[in-house]
């Protein structure tokens, strides 16, 4: 299995990243949709979607939702809230989807996971090709060029009667976490592993595509994108 499909299917993954700021992904929605005038009905899609927390902000703003993820226990979580204006399904984004949308969100630093380069160019291509005519593309990634001169290479997070030892390392073009821990006298080890990809990556990636970039910004409240100090790349594409 691929890191992904292992991982993100374990109650260890949303057990570590249990604290992550639910507060900051409602901010980061709102401002999203009030840059591109969102309207109540257009359709969205949410890939990967998780246990589908973005995807739950843009349907109480009235939009149609759509989200997918590779992952059968996030999306089983997901479909709790699921009605006819916000549905979840299992789906792997290196392969097309059947309809198009209005926007399509690829959050969270949710790409470049493919150890084939070919994986990530068709995966990228199928986001593309999910766009519906005059709708909006939007990357959140990681600012790698920051990353690199800030990298945290070892960190220890506890979460209740676990403690789980991070080690953070960038090489051969990508930037991965090695996951270890042990559990009721089992030990664990996981990996989280993405392509290190800049603007320029992303600029490659587009280049032969019907999109065209909008817009740039460096964080959740749409300010300037630097390389240097920029947490994260937000791409608009459309």
């Amino acid at each position: 299995m691929e890191w992904f499909e292992n991982w993100f299917n374990t109650p260890y993954y949303h057990l570590l990243y249990e604290n992550r700021n639910h507060s900051e992904a409602e901010f980061f929605i709102e401002n999203i949709a009030r840059y591109l005038g969102l309207k109540k009905g257009q359709r969205i899609l949410d890939l990967p979607c998780g246990k589908g927390r973005h995807a739950r902000i843009l349907h109480r703003r009235g939009l149609d939702v759509t989200g997918v993820d590779l992952s059968k226990r996030n999306i089983e979580a997901a479909k709790r809230f699921e009605n006819p204006n916000l549905r979840f399904f299992v789906h792997d984004m290196r392969k097309p989807l059947a309809e198009q949308y209005d926007v399509v969100l690829n959050l969270f630093t949710s790409f470049g996971y493919f150890k084939s380069e070919r994986d990530n160019q068709k995966a990228f291509g199928n986001l593309v090709q999910a766009v519906a005519t005059g709708g909006t593309l939007l990357i959140d990634f990681i600012n790698v060029e920051k990353l690199r001169a800030n990298v945290v290479a070892h960190e220890v997070v506890q979460r209740g009667d676990l403690t789980f030892h991070l080690t953070r390392r960038i090489e051969e073009g990508f930037i991965s976490k090695a996951i270890k821990f042990t559990d009721r006298g089992r030990r664990y080890a996981y990996e989280e592993r993405v392509k290190c990809l800049t603007l320029t990556d992303f600029k490659r990636y587009l280049k032969p595509t019907r999109l065209r970039l909008k817009a740039l910004f460096g964080s959740y409240d749409l300010r300037t994108f630097d390389e240097k100090t920029s947490d994260r790349l937000l791409l608009l594409a459309d």
